[in-house]
């Protein structure tokens, strides 16, 4: 089976994705949709075949957060933003309102090392009320920015509201939106230089804008000998003022001095500032970010992220945290109950994966040495009696005659573990998602392993010891009370033998959650959470104990008393 190549749906080229397509910036969001329905491509990750509400992949809107490609969030392509409007209304808010033109905003961003950049201590007041802050000279920045906390703080009154649209690094542009402009004094703490500044407000500024480190005596002995004294060597850490190209003329002097390998000490009517890289044994590694501030739809982050658009599909930049939650995220909406009153959970599947390759014969090949060893070691009458007792218990069925040439199949080897030892159950059959194809891919290589839940542990011990009654349990065949989404069932085939005889080989699949899948586990977990977390009324509190008492499919906790026991026991 040929892999097909990953091809733009927007212009069918294969030498670029569909999110990173030209074509598309001159589409409307109505016709990115009627396009998209006249191809039968999905909404979410812009593959044709199938639709959005089948859809296996994780990706999530950057703007929005919901379930939808980026390419078709209604926040960055409403009416007023269609292609044939955009010049128009662009040009008719340019004209219309004072100062509004596009502010640019400068990245600064260093693998190594610390660069500091220009910073200082000041105040900032408001009819006789004053508080410190941190504040940052970007020359990078046309308008000047205050910490919304600040404003809220000195409750500063509102002078005007202006329509702004940001010029991000690398040239994007954000859609015009309404920011706050506010009037303040700020005020030096080394002298009385005051300033009236105007200023836009913003949640959040920027983070991780690093301070001198106070352990450089070499660096300090010599700011000591040019008379230079730092007032941005405190606790403060936040940036709650950017004073950008509009205010910062107000402030230099024409006093430079250089420290060595580029680091330079500049004066400013507020006080004195660093600027350049900070070159000392002792200090650890930093990178520093961006300098612009969010908006109100957008955390820092999310203006990177938005980067991404014309480089290259946000599934490959995501977190794994963010990966996480998705699959959490995505395992919600799906779990269901079925008409057997069974929970029922779809597999899940890792974003933009290429389809397997057909593995019949490989599972044929393993099937021959499963029995090899079943006969060796006389197992395989129990073995046998295990597969037909899940056919018939609907663990496991029969694939019809006429599904069994379906493409999109693949098969799962099986090999027996014999535990001699065990009480209950001494043989059992293990199933290998590991197991790769022609192309070195596995199904377990193409599913997410969803919620690391080994951070649980710890937890698990500390109640362990808490009560006065230990107490340990576990769910009897636990994987195999849950079944899985008929969509999923043929990627869960396997090879066995019709009867005892071994003449005719015949083709099942799984209809329970296999072990052997390295997101069953995940699965097992989640779906314990979510039926615990349905429970209410007299029983809510147990299902609480139960729900932090659980591992997979382990309970392990403590209590104080054997009647609470009996209460548990009896829920």
């Amino acid at each position: 089976m040929d892999i097909k190549k990953k091809s733009c749906v927007w212009c069918e080229k294969d030498n670029h994705s569909s999110i990173e397509c030209y074509k598309v910036s001159t589409m409307s969001l109505e016709q990115r949709k009627e396009y998209l329905k006249k191809k039968k491509a999905c909404n979410i990750c812009l593959k044709i075949g199938h639709y959005g509400k089948s859809c296996k992949t994780f990706v999530k809107c950057l703007i929005c957060k919901k379930r939808h490609s980026t390419l078709l969030c209604h926040q960055t392509m409403s009416e007023d933003t269609k292609p044939e409007k955009n010049f128009e209304k662009k040009e008719n808010t340019l004209k219309n309102k004072e100062d509004n033109h596009p502010s640019a905003a400068l990245s600064s961003c260093t693998p190594t090392g610390v660069t500091l950049l220009q910073t200082v201590v000041v105040n900032v007041s408001h009819n006789g009320k004053k508080i410190p802050i941190r504040a940052l000279f970007d020359n990078g920045s046309q308008r000047s920015y205050i910490q919304q906390s600040v404003v809220e703080k000195l409750k500063i009154p509102l002078v005007k509201k202006e329509v702004i649209s940001h010029c991000l690094f690398g040239g994007m542009e954000v859609n015009p939106k309404e920011h706050s402009l506010y009037n303040f004094n700020v005020e030096s703490l080394v002298n009385n230089f005051n300033l009236e500044l105007t200023a836009i407000s913003q949640n959040c500024i920027c983070t991780n804008v690093p301070k001198v480190n106070q352990n450089d005596t070499e660096l300090f002995k010599l700011l000591k000998q040019n008379h230079v004294t730092l007032t941005d060597k405190g606790d403060i850490s936040e940036i709650g003022l950017l004073i950008g190209a509009d205010f910062a003329g107000f402030c230099m002097t024409n006093v430079v001095i250089q420290m060595g390998n580029g680091l330079a000490a500049i004066k400013t009517k507020l006080g004195w500032t660093l600027q350049g890289k900070q070159v000392s044994a002792t200090l650890n590694n930093f990178t520093s970010t961006t300098l612009f501030c969010s908006n109100s739809n957008n955390d820092l982050t999310g203006y990177w992220a938005l980067e991404t658009l014309g480089i290259r599909d946000p599934a490959e930049v995501k977190s794994k945290a963010q990966i996480e939650e998705e699959v959490m995220m995505s395992f919600e909406e799906n779990i269901e109950v079925n008409v057997e009153g069974r929970y029922e959970v779809q597999l899940p599947w890792k974003v933009n994966h290429n389809d397997l390759l057909n593995n019949y014969n490989l599972a044929k090949q393993r099937l021959e040495s499963t029995m090899k060893k079943l006969l060796s070691t006389d197992t395989f009458d129990t073995y046998h009696n295990i597969i037909s007792e899940w056919s018939q218990a609907g663990i496991i069925e029969k694939v019809p005659d006429l599904e069994l040439d379906k493409n999109k199949t693949h098969y799962l080897p099986h090999r027996p573990v014999i535990k001699n030892s065990s009480l209950t159950t001494k043989v059992r059959p293990v199933y290998d998602a590991s197991a790769q194809d022609r192309n070195g891919r596995s199904l377990n290589s193409y599913l997410e392993k969803g919620t690391n839940f080994l951070e649980k542990i710890p937890t698990l011990i500390a109640g362990f010891r808490k009560g006065v009654i230990g107490v340990t349990a576990d769910i009897a065949k636990a994987f195999l009370q849950i079944a899985v989404s008929p969509t999923d069932r043929d990627y869960l085939r396997f090879l066995w033998w019709k009867d005892e005889n071994r003449t005719e080989i015949v083709t099942y699949r799984h209809c329970r959650v296999v072990f052997g899948l390295t997101s069953s586990p995940f699965l097992l977990s989640a779906t314990l959470q979510h039926h615990l977390l349905q429970v209410s009324g007299q029983y809510s509190e147990s299902a609480k104990l139960l729900n932090r008492s659980f591992y997979v499919d382990n309970c392990v906790t403590s209590l104080d008393s054997e009647e609470e026991g009996h209460r548990i026991g009896q829920t």
